[in-house]
């Protein structure tokens, strides 16, 4: 018979965890019969300390680490034997021996509902830093769940990959309080406390949690709540708005994809090949690299010798060629310069010979405005002639001019009719005709002509 896991029990309740709801109510199911004692072991101590999370292929540098079951802290022996669970301290020592073993592949094979919150992200963010800083490619592999805290560390991987079956999400906070103050008064218990501090106890006099008991909680789950979002908007370059209408849901692969919560969908085999392809290519760079930056000429050989002098000779030409480039670049640059100031001074100089067009156009309209002004005061006075000037302003020149010698010619009419008129209503003259028939007259002898 296995024995109790109470110290275990305590810590999980009360606290906020990053663990899938049906994951979470497995595990205190579990510790509920453990603690009735109605849990059985089956595995010795030495085949459970045989037991890894990590491998690694030298040949391939390609290193496995497993993300299974309910994760935590500190390593949990009992808990990781019987639910196969995994803990973020072994998960940093681990990627510290991959990564000092020259692994340039990580894939993290992930299977679980979450776990502990506390240190779930400064984990996986070393995780993420020591690939960075070694040059490491991660891949996830969704082998069936990766929820909650699960998926806060799937989230670091430059691919998460899923099989067509997984779920991936969870992205949320849970608490699970547990109130015994029932079962302890149906038991015939009582219980009081004697303690300094508002908050050292969570109880009211009823024996149900305090209001603020339930508010400070509340606080401390919105706050990682924050957290979590955050980290998984940045890791996987979405936004927090749409990690937040997840709403702490599982999503199949479909859906997962359109989210940006995954990158592909392939079944284990499809998996095994494409991480084949991109182990090669992590090794097809260092051998080149390595070749090029590390290896003395007496480790390579002769024809790879004269490839690598013919490279360099590629890349001299390219070279050179992309200084003419630059070279002529630089010279049609200059002369677009030269062009645009030219165009430049060129508009200036038509801007002004313009303005000076237009008042010149406007001086001489002006003059000659005055000039038949003048002609027209001479002819009628100067009350008529500001009248005619802007009756007859569009009229050419020769008809203007005709137009003046008839109003002349009525004019002098006019001061002869009223001469004659002073000497004497007998007297009897030839006048000559009336303004308005003079000008009528004029203008259709003018029009006749032409």
């Amino acid at each position: 018979m296995a024995h109790a896991l109470r110290l275990l029990t305590q810590k999980l309740y009360n606290q906020p965890h990053l663990m899938e709801a049906k994951s979470f109510e497995a595990i205190m199911s579990y510790l509920d019969h453990r603690n009735n004692g109605q849990a059985v072991l089956q595995d010795s101590e030495d085949e459970r300390s045989n037991k890894s999370h990590l491998m690694y292929n030298p040949d391939t540098k390609v290193g496995m680490l497993s993300v299974e079951g309910p994760l935590t802290y500190k390593p949990i022996t009992m808990m990781g034997f019987d639910c196969g669970g995994a803990n973020y301290q072994a998960m940093k020592a681990d990627m510290d021996a991959l990564a000092e073993q020259g692994m340039k592949t990580l894939v993290l094979n992930v299977d679980s509902g979450g776990g502990e919150a506390y240190q779930v992200f400064e984990t996986a963010q070393y995780i993420r830093d020591v690939a960075n800083a070694k040059g490491i490619q991660i891949l996830s592999y969704i082998d069936g769940m990766s929820a909650s805290a699960a998926y806060a560390i799937t989230s670091i991987s430059d691919q998460i990959i899923v099989n067509p079956q997984a779920e991936v999400g969870s992205i949320g906070v849970v608490v699970r309080l547990m109130n015994d103050s029932k079962a302890l008064e149906k038991e015939g218990y009582e219980r009081t406390f004697v303690y300094a501090g508002g908050s050292k106890v969570p109880f009211a006099k009823d024996g149900s949690f305090r209001e603020d008991f339930i508010s400070d909680i509340q606080s401390k789950v919105d706050t990682l709540y924050e957290s979590f979002t955050e980290f998984v908007a940045g890791h996987r370059n979405i936004s927090v708005e749409t990690v937040r209408s997840t709403e702490a849901k599982t999503f199949l692969p479909k859906e997962a994809l359109s989210l940006g919560l995954a990158d592909a969908v392939m079944t284990h085999e499809e998996f095994y090949s494409h991480l084949a392809d991109v182990a090669q290519k992590e090794n097809t760079m260092l051998k080149l690299k390595s070749k090029m930056f590390n290896m003395s000429q007496d480790s390579v050989s002769e024809v790879e010798m004269k490839e690598l002098e013919l490279a360099k000779e590629q890349l001299s030409e390219v070279q050179a060629l992309l200084s003419a480039k630059d070279v002529e670049l630089q010279a049609a640059l200059e002369d677009a310069v030269t062009l645009k100031a030219s165009y430049e001074e060129a508009q200036a100089k038509l801007a002004v010979f313009q303005a000076e067009k237009e008042a010149a156009e406007l001086a001489a309209k002006q003059a000659v405005a005055q000039a038949r002004l003048d002609k027209l005061t001479a002819a009628v006075g100067t009350e008529k002639a500001a009248e005619l000037s802007a009756k007859f302003e569009g009229a050419d020149d020769a008809l203007f001019e005709a137009m003046v010698g008839a109003l002349e010619f009525a004019s002098v009419g006019e001061k002869q009719s009223a001469l004659f008129s002073e000497m004497g209503a007998d007297t009897k003259v030839e006048t000559n005709p009336s303004m308005e028939e003079a000008l009528a007259a004029a203008i259709k002898k003018q029009y006749k002509t032409k």
